[in-house]
């Protein structure tokens, strides 16, 4: 067994845009929030280990960075770097919609991603 994760960095210390920002993309792709319900771990569970597109339930945290940077963590992993019913990467979508940069780091097994 490897290490792996992932994590997704705006250059932003507006927690507040940052949030309304993957709200609205959230919401224009049919999903809205609810309230948090305990769940029970499964052996496999699409929200862990499917796509934003498999998955019924999408989570995510914010926090800030270093440097003016913003961080954030969602399940599905690679939420953010999917492409949305756009056609095209959330992360490109959040990062215009904020005027900022954006990087997302995928780490799983020796294998690496990186989208800027």
């Amino acid at each position: 067994m490897g290490d792996w994760g992932q994590v997704t960095l705006f250059r932003t210390d507006d927690l507040d845009s940052l949030g309304r920002a993957i709200r609205d993309i959230c919401l224009a792709e049919g999903l809205v929030a609810g309230p948090y319900v305990r769940r029970k771990r499964e052996t496999w569970d699409r929200m862990q280990y499917g796509t934003g597109a498999t998955s019924d339930r999408w989570a995510l945290a914010l926090g800030a960075g270093l440097g003016g940077w913003s961080v954030v963590k969602t399940a599905p992993l690679e939420l953010l770097a999917e492409p949305g019913i756009s056609g095209e990467h959330r992360l490109g979508l959040i990062a215009r919609m904020l005027g900022c940069e954006a990087l997302h780091v995928s780490l799983y097994d020796g294998t690496a991603m990186v989208i800027a």
